[in-house]
């Protein structure tokens, strides 16, 4: 078993050695489902940018966090990706330096046709998303 305490000898026989635990991949939070509250789900879809956002994950693939075209500026995109991942509607996968997002799919098992009629009538109303 992979124990991320050991450390990696990188500097041959001189006996120089980094803790592995610098290279280890830190995932970001996410809430349980027992955590994910309707309130937290209508806040977070409340704001145009972040439907759009949510739009174009619900065609059920995931797409790395620069791949948004929504108009602002990469710290604003980066903050509703946090209110979207904290609310519990979205997950992120970090990969090396990359982060993917995809839809939760047991938002539905939480509140069941929620999010999809949300953005029905988001497409419906908002001829931008």
């Amino acid at each position: 078993m992979f124990d991320v305490r050991r450390t990696l000898n990188i500097g041959g026989s001189k006996g120089k050695t980094r803790s592995i635990e610098r290279f280890a991949m830190k995932q970001l939070w996410h809430p349980s489902q027992s955590e994910i509250t309707l309130t937290g789900i209508l806040g977070a879809l409340s704001d145009p940018v972040r439907l759009s956002v949510v739009c174009r994950l619900s065609r059920g693939e995931e797409i790395g966090w620069g791949d948004f075209d929504v108009g602002v500026a990469n710290s604003t995109l980066s903050h509703h990706i946090k209110i979207l991942r904290e609310a519990g509607v979205i997950t992120c996968r970090k990969e090396g330096t990359r982060c993917f997002v995809s839809l939760r799919q047991d938002v539905d098992d939480a509140f069941p046709g929620l999010v999809p009629s949300i953005l029905e009538t988001a497409r419906r109303n908002l001829k931008k998303i």
